[in-house]
């Protein structure tokens, strides 16, 4: 499709045009780069800045671009419909993908936009990545927002159960390839970390958020992934200073919100 130039307001005025439930379900959508997904709701944010921009979270791509090689493997936590895996899985055709979703709902997008693509370097889990192997209450969004299911209680949504499982318990021995780590799991971070000791010895590149209110609702303290990754020796940057080649933090963030990258730091 074209693509809208660029203007102030153009989101909030593609929601206003989107505002209404008819015509905004299971449509396809194709992003910059030609990648085509199956978006449950194109009011939601996410489906938004793909249908209007054709890209969503353009940083975030920038780093699986320069850091994943030929053959190497990324490891999407929280994959929602695909955005990540998809991408990443056309990118390098000689690389793996596993992509890891919680929400059974979500889980079937994933998959349906997998095929949609033609790809057959992704495996896929639908569970939700922890400390432990086990079961979890999980809360699915509203279709308009369907990119903030969560372990938390939310939206009046009644919640239902889903399995648990380590990131190392997953990965197995296919944690030595993997070179980018994309975690977005709505202040869930710290388990995830938790469990995941194998693949964190293996010193892939780290992509996460970080968002107060998302630790805390998750009830852990703020900062608590940060923590976790500077206990295991890693540095962390803001997303921007990572591509400019600054400075890591001095000391973790603690309010708001941002998109961090971290690596293991380098011994001498």
């Amino acid at each position: 499709m074209q693509r809208v130039p660029p203007f102030r307001g153009k989101l909030r005025v593609g929601a206003w045009l989107l505002r209404t439930e008819k015509n905004t379900r299971d449509v396809c959508v194709t992003d910059a780069q030609g990648n085509q997904f199956v978006m449950p709701d194109l009011r939601e944010p996410m489906a938004q800045h793909v249908l209007w921009n054709g890209v969503y979270e353009p940083d975030g791509l920038q780093v699986l671009r320069a850091q994943l090689g030929p053959a190497a493997c990324f490891v999407d936590v929280g994959a929602n419909i695909g955005l990540f895996t998809v991408t990443a899985a056309r990118m390098r055709r000689g690389g793996r993908v596993f992509a890891i979703e919680a929400s059974p709902t979500l889980f079937a997008y994933l998959n349906m936009n997998i095929a949609r693509n033609d790809l057959d370097n992704v495996t896929t889990w639908n569970a939700a990545a922890s400390d432990r192997a086990g079961t979890a209450r999980f809360y699915d969004a509203p279709p308009e927002k369907f990119g903030m299911g969560s372990l938390a209680p939310q939206f009046h949504q009644a919640g239902f159960d889903v399995e648990t499982k380590t990131l190392d318990e997953m990965l197995g021995a296919e944690a030595a390839c993997a070179r980018v780590v994309k975690i977005d799991v709505e202040g869930f971070e710290a388990a995830v970390l938790c469990g995941a000791t194998n693949l964190l010895e293996q010193s892939p590149l780290l992509v996460f958020e970080f968002c107060d209110w998302a630790e805390e609702r998750a009830g852990v303290s703020c900062g608590a992934a940060q923590r976790e990754l500077v206990a295991r020796g890693y540095e962390i940057w803001r997303m921007g200073d990572w591509r400019h080649n600054a400075a890591p933090l001095s000391e973790i963030i603690t309010r708001g919100s941002e998109m961090l990258v971290a690596r293991r730091r380098r011994t001498k």
